[in-house]
């Protein structure tokens, strides 16, 4: 991840694990993969993300 830092001059911010069964079985159903597989590890890691995209942002997230 050092590497990502060097090239592109920002922090990593979060890491999306590859899971290209899950995502395509949500897609194919026409939703979104935090809804259709919400323990998954690419879904917490998207909500994680989101977190603290929004905390830099000063927001809060609407409770689930």
């Amino acid at each position: 991840m050092s590497d990502l830092m060097s090239i592109g001059g920002y922090p990593v911010t979060g890491v999306i694990p590859f899971d290209g069964e899950e995502c395509a079985d949500a897609e194919a159903r026409g939703v979104p993969v935090v809804l259709y597989a919400p323990l998954s590890p690419v879904a917490v890691a998207l909500c994680r993300l989101a977190e603290k995209v929004f905390h830099l942002e000063g927001l809060t997230l609407p409770p689930r």
